[in-house]
């Protein structure tokens, strides 16, 4: 029993430590991110109606930029 337990902790450990390393992947790609999420707060106040395409993501470089930055964020208010 003791050597299944301890199988179990392995696998779950190599599991937490290949998402974890995933997800570092995917995070470090965006550069100056404080920067970035400013300009788009800036972009939505001067021109509040204008759409996402027109008004943010030039802002952002595009909408895999902008993803990119959801899904950071996502990560870290899920630590």
């Amino acid at each position: 029993m003791d050597l299944f337990i301890q199988l179990v902790l392995k696998i779950n450990t190599r599991a937490e430590r290949k998402v974890d390393k995933e997800l570092n992947v995917d995070l470090k790609k965006i550069r100056g991110e404080e920067g970035m999420l400013l300009r788009v707060a800036e972009a939505a106040l001067l021109d509040p109606a204008g759409t996402v395409r027109r008004v943010i993501y030039p802002v952002v470089g595009g909408e895999k930029t902008l993803k990119a930055l959801a899904a950071e964020a996502a990560a870290n208010e899920a630590r």
